[in-house]
């Protein structure tokens, strides 16, 4: 499956650099922030870069192949990322995102940015699919340090997953007519979460519909 989404993906990524030369080219570097083209292919770009890296390390985690190296990133990156690749979703389904900056975000985590990226992308897509087709439409992102760990928590305007299933959402392929729950994107959240040494989980007695990502800041050298 990974394999027949690569490719394509590695062809978008390479024509948009070869456009972006082009344009690097014809284009001074003093006017290149004001070209709404050269813009739109350096971020098609970044983009594309990112996917590609969360394609083959899904690729990776099917094998069972040995992982890429942690890496300290700025959390404030990782957030930016998911929130860029989620804005056309947000502003197409009408759905409110509330996200409140703070200085959580200038700390650094020893993660893999792409694959963290991709767990904030499928519990803010979850998100927004879950309120579908309610009067009131939001998500909320909030992010806190406790200790040594980031606490990633995503909440939504639902009212929360029904107690008969919540034991199964984690499990891969599970669906539900009911209620919107992508369980391939929580299964492989979860292992990637888990694969950073953390917890992902769903809150139970809150209002809303609440997922809590909970991270070590620094990864243990023995893992």
């Amino acid at each position: 499956m990974m394999h027949e989404i690569y490719i394509p993906l590695s062809s978008i990524s390479g024509s948009v650099a070869i456009l972006k030369k082009h344009l690097e080219n014809t284009i001074p570097p003093e006017q290149r922030l004001a070209s709404d083209a050269y813009e739109s292919c350096r971020r098609i770009e970044e983009t594309s870069t990112m996917l590609l890296k969360i394609v083959r390390s899904l690729t990776q985690m099917e094998k069972d192949e040995t992982p890429e190296a942690f890496v300290l990133t700025s959390i404030g990156d990782i957030v930016r990322n998911a929130l860029e690749l989620t804005r056309v979703m947000f502003i197409k389904s009408g759905v409110q995102l509330y996200f409140e900056q703070s200085q959580t975000l200038e700390f650094p985590i020893e993660c893999r940015p792409h694959e963290i990226v991709q767990v904030l992308l499928n519990l803010l897509k979850n998100g927004v699919e879950a309120v579908d087709g309610l009067e009131e439409k939001w998500v909320r992102l909030e992010i806190k340090k406790v200790g040594i760990y980031i606490y990633f928590r995503v909440i939504d305007s639902g009212r929360g997953v029904e107690k008969s299933i919540r034991s199964d959402i984690f499990e891969p392929f599970f669906t539900t007519k009911t209620q919107k729950v992508n369980g391939i994107g929580l299964y492989l959240s979860r292992r990637i979460v888990e694969a950073h040494n953390g917890e992902l989980t769903l809150e139970e007695d809150t209002k809303n519909t609440s997922f809590v990502m909970r991270l070590p800041i620094l990864q243990s050298r023995k893992r």
